[in-house]
């Protein structure tokens, strides 16, 4: 078994990606509520002695703005274990 990645796989992946047609889509206001239900899932599930702050970002937290409807994404800061006062994640 190896570890070794296979790069000629993977740049013919990210180029099919590249070349597959995005989708935007209008706001839906049912965005908020997708996230308010993801952030709670992840206070509930990470550690609250790392976990300082979570908040909704991308083109999904801008009411009226056109997006791609794949994701809520997700941004956040946890304690360090390092000795920094805080990492963003």
């Amino acid at each position: 078994m190896t570890d070794r990645i296979d790069t000629e796989a993977m740049q013919q992946r990210l180029l099919m990606l590249m070349l597959e047609p995005v989708e935007m889509v209008v706001y839906d206001p049912a965005w908020p509520a997708l996230y308010k239900a993801e952030e709670e899932y992840l206070w509930n599930t990470l550690p609250h002695d790392l976990v300082l702050h979570i908040e909704h970002i991308g083109s999904t937290d801008v009411p009226g703005l056109s997006a791609k409807p794949i994701d809520v994404q997700v941004g956040g800061r946890i304690r360090c274990v390092c000795g920094a006062k805080s990492c963003h994640a």
